[in-house]
């Protein structure tokens, strides 16, 4: 049946199949060109937008009205979607890939870990790695800012989780780790674990020996602090103290799972939002020009403009992805179960319906006066209602932190090609490395 003919929403834009064949061929972009694809399905047929691709609905929805039901009114109905599922095999049921009441409970019991009273306990710890890895740059030194972005904050977050000891087995592994989320395509197939330990490829025995050597790691670690507590303010300390409502803490696997989750998810989005940010400034001198002119204070909400400016056009979370639970109708749409859903904070951020210029790097929308006119939806890099990032505050402030480190001690450009486009792995980051020359900067 065509899918035209499956709509009778009269709201709903339609994006029509004819033949098995011809959906095939129309497809392909979908999974070789995703955002590109999602873009121009969008400029075409709308906001709401369903379509199949190997016989799953799929639907696009950057409707800001439609994203608020599914994320806020009745978000227990719309699921982690499928890339998060297929996660699980690497981050267990963590935050980031369960649902339902697990879900709840394990949120409500690592809140306190992300409070901003907690998070700000950890700014001496973050300005400390900032200033080692600062120690590291010279003046004409030649740095990959992604690579070096990944080292500075896993160092971060593996100080954090587990406190004051170093350990490099977990920075080496988190490097690997990040090595292979550039192929978007193996890491998608660790979510087929029958499958893919078959195969005949070098990462996958590589992955598989890392990962029984990272959870033995973690499982030492967890063994040994629970043999001699520690009260070090570290994330696993907190998290070893947690209950829940009947007074039940986090079990060993439970414990496993959320570190882990941890782990990846706060290197990952501060790497990448650090990586653009670092990439706007090289093309737009005269922001960078400002920023070190600022004092102090100044300087540090200038630098939070320039992120919130960054997350706007390169969003780490370029999709937000959802399963329907159960049929569910909005004022503009029927779902049904187990519809697969796209929302695209990539090409919401760049409408001009809702920025002005959008593709123009403007910091100012988010002064205190100008980001009161920002439409609520029409943004979100750390997704909204119960399953927003609960980092977002941790995120901004070691993004911040190394960002007004760089910019005040060294003047910067890209030495191998000005521009760099955009690769939507599981997370948005540069197609191609590209390196910075440092010049110290006489101010």
């Amino acid at each position: 049946m065509d899918i035209a003919a499956e709509i009778s929403s009269p709201n709903v834009m339609k994006y029509p199949s004819q033949s098995t064949l011809s959906s095939i061929l129309n497809f392909i972009p979908y999974y070789t060109n995703y955002l590109s694809f999602l873009g121009k399905l969008s400029q075409k047929y709308g906001d709401i937008v369903l379509f199949r691709a190997k016989g799953e609905r799929i639907w696009l929805v950057n409707d800001l009205d439609t994203i608020e039901h599914i994320l806020i009114k009745n978000p227990d109905n719309y699921l982690r979607g499928t890339g998060f599922s297929k996660l699980r095999m690497l981050l267990g049921e963590g935050l980031l890939s369960s649902d339902g009441e697990l879900h709840k409970r394990h949120r409500t019991m690592a809140q306190p870990s992300f409070h901003k009273r907690s998070i700000e306990g950890y700014s001496y710890l973050i300005n400390d790695c900032v200033k080692d890895k600062a120690s590291e740059w010279k003046d004409g030194s030649l740095i990959d800012i992604q690579e070096e972005s990944v080292d500075l904050f896993l160092k971060i977050i593996i100080r954090l989780l587990f406190g004051k000891e170093k350990n490099e087995k977990l920075l080496e592994m988190g490097k690997y780790f990040d090595s292979l989320t550039y192929n978007y395509k193996a890491i998608m197939l660790v979510g087929f674990n029958k499958i893919t330990r078959k195969l005949p490829f070098k990462w996958v025995d590589e992955f598989y020996e890392l990962m029984e050597m990272y959870d033995k790691t973690i499982y030492e670690i967890i063994r040994e602090r629970r043999a001699n507590p520690m009260d070090d303010n570290s994330i696993l300390s907190m998290l070893m103290n947690a209950r829940d409502r009947e007074g039940a803490g986090f079990t060993d696997e439970e414990l496993r799972d959320e570190l882990t989750t941890l782990y990846f998810a706060a290197y990952d989005t501060s790497a990448r939002t650090l990586t653009w940010s670092v990439y706007l400034l090289t093309q737009n001198p005269d922001i960078k020009n400002k920023l070190t002119s600022l004092d102090d204070e100044a300087a540090a909400e200038y630098a939070n403009m320039i992120i919130s400016e960054a997350l706007r056009i390169y969003p780490p979370a370029h999709s937000i992805t959802r399963v329907t639970k159960d049929d569910d109708t909005t004022d503009k749409v029927k779902f049904c179960t187990k519809d697969s859903i796209i929302i695209s904070p990539y090409h919401i951020h760049r409408d001009s319906r809702y920025f002005d210029l959008p593709l123009k790097f403007t910091p100012e929308r988010w002064s205190k006066e100008n980001k009161k006119e920002i439409k609520r939806f029409s943004y979100i890099p750390f997704g909204a209602g119960i399953r927003s990032c609960m980092g977002e505050y941790f995120a901004r402030m070691q993004v911040a932190s190394a960002l007004l480190k760089l910019c005040k001690e060294y003047d910067f450009e890209i030495t191998d090609g000005s521009k760099v486009k955009e690769s939507p792995s599981l997370t948005l980051k540069p197609s191609k490395r590209f390196h910075l020359k440092l010049t110290s900067a006489t101010r």
